[in-house]
């Protein structure tokens, strides 16, 4: 759920003046945009379960991707801009790029499939109400690989509370798990989208 970029702890720059600070504000503008879209979805998911109103339902969810997205957008300008300035990757920078998209690419096709198959096999076994337990696990287990290649400890953070949210919900009444864990997961997809959004306006300012 992010942009694959290179950090200051995955960098391997042949130059001391190589500015890996334009890539990484450009790769957590994407990541925030991505994890603001899923969290758009865990909210309206949460608000339908609750039977609120449609029109609140839609206000809250474009609330909640305007509270994200219009600061992400700012964010990536600014990281495109300095990205004009900045000097070209080398062909073992370019290298570990290509790397890191490939392996990307891969946990979220295994996210995919995996909550595929979970759901069907639940739904066979009658057991389609732990589905999105099970789903919301898989989401947080998949944070934790991505905090491993993007060098984010905020994903072990999150993926960690989104994982033992799953676990808890298991425990609540069928009637408001969906509501509760969705509620859950839309937050914690907030709270870590304004903390990397944050750390991205950071790397933005003059050293």
């Amino acid at each position: 759920m992010t942009s694959t970029v290179t950090l200051p702890e995955t960098t391997h720059s042949s130059s001391r003046d190589f500015d890996w600070r334009p890539r990484a504000m450009s790769g957590m503008a994407y990541g925030a945009i991505i994890m603001g879209f899923f969290g758009c979805l865990w909210l309206f998911w949460a608000l339908a379960s609750m039977a609120v109103r449609t029109p609140l339902v839609i206000a809250a969810t474009v609330g909640f991707a305007a509270s994200l997205w219009i600061p992400a957008i700012g964010l990536l300008r600014m990281g495109s801009r300095a990205l004009t300035l900045a000097a070209p990757l080398t062909p073992e920078q370019e290298r570990e790029q290509s790397r890191m998209g490939r392996i990307f690419g891969l946990i979220f096709a295994a996210e995919g499939v995996l909550i595929f198959v979970a759901i069907n096999v639940l739904n066979n076994l009658g057991l389609g109400q732990y589905g999105i337990s099970v789903m919301a696990a898989i989401v947080g287990l998949h944070f934790l690989p991505l905090a491993r290649l993007f060098r984010r400890p905020l994903y072990y953070v999150a993926g960690t509370m989104m994982s033992a949210a799953a676990l808890v919900s298991v425990a609540i009444p069928v009637s408001i798990r969906i509501s509760a864990l969705a509620s859950s997961m839309a937050v914690i997809l907030w709270v870590t989208c304004v903390l990397i959004l944050k750390k991205g306006g950071a790397l933005a300012r003059p050293r």
